[in-house]
């Protein structure tokens, strides 16, 4: 079922062995920033740190393709490198999915029980051979244009919380 996101979910309190993880992880991001100056060579190293932070099974960045209005995966990391390269080759109409709405709507969606979500597009799952049983999806703004989502899935030990979503909107 989607949760209702509270109005001041990005105010969420997060411990401190959080606090000390996101501050770890941002040091990488920023120094991979300056030796990465290409965008599908961060990715990866995004996709990675946030995983980690959120304790997931997989991260994706889903980016909107304006000449096709489609989704397409440049970078996605799970424990399965097959799993990774599988999301690769993925594509999907910009309007479907989670991804979709949270496109669409420029806000952040918490779907901690994909299977009773009119939003969650099973095609992804079969595609991918994965299994999706959670997803926390924000979205991706380059200023005031939405380019796509970062979304993660299958928290371990657990559902997608405000925290989860205080550390990525």
């Amino acid at each position: 079922m989607k949760d209702d996101l509270p109005a001041n979910a990005n105010s969420a309190p997060i411990d401190s062995a959080r606090l000390q993880a996101l501050w770890g992880a941002l040091r990488r991001i920023t120094q991979a920033l300056r030796s990465h100056p290409r965008l599908e060579t961060l990715l990866p190293l995004v996709t990675r740190e946030v995983r980690t932070l959120l304790d997931a099974d997989g991260t994706s960045v889903i980016l909107h393709d304006p000449k096709t209005d489609e989704f397409f995966f440049p970078a996605a990391t799970f424990s399965d490198g097959d799993t990774s390269r599988r999301f690769a080759r993925i594509r999907f109409p910009a309007s479907r999915g989670v991804a979709g709405q949270v496109f669409r709507s420029g806000r952040a969606m918490i779907v901690n029980e994909v299977s009773s979500d009119p939003h969650f597009l099973q095609a992804i799952d079969d595609q991918s051979a994965f299994t999706t049983r959670n997803m926390l999806d924000v979205p991706l703004w380059a200023g005031d244009r939405c380019i796509g989502v970062l979304c993660a899935v299958n928290k371990r030990g657990g559902d997608f919380g405000a925290q989860d979503l205080a550390l990525l909107d």
